[in-house]
């Protein structure tokens, strides 16, 4: 018997993930039987990530203009040079 953790997670026992072949990164799937549920696993294989699989994903409003990157950089090292915790060494200025 598994216990579900307080965030709802549960551990698969050993000899059920090496039966069914179970590994980390593997997509599983609940699917609702009456009163209770059942494990289903989506592949055998784990399926490479391409690098661009997650292009789009990111919606932004509008793309910052470079003056406007600038300034954001401006204020980052401003604050950091008034933080009581910045270093003593300056940060480099690689806006040129």
């Amino acid at each position: 018997m598994a216990v579900v953790s307080a965030k709802f997670q549960v551990v698969i026992p050993p000899e059920i993930r090496r039966s069914i072949g179970i590994k980390p990164g593997m997509r599983v799937r609940w699917v609702k039987e009456g009163k209770g549920a059942r494990l289903e696993v989506d592949s055998g294989e784990i399926q490479p990530t391409e690098p661009g699989a997650g292009f789009g994903m990111v919606k932004v409003k509008r793309q910052l203009s470079i003056e406007e990157t600038n300034g954001a950089t401006m204020r980052t090292k401003e604050r950091m040079t008034a933080s009581p915790f910045a270093t003593s060494r300056p940060i480099p200025d690689r806006s040129v």
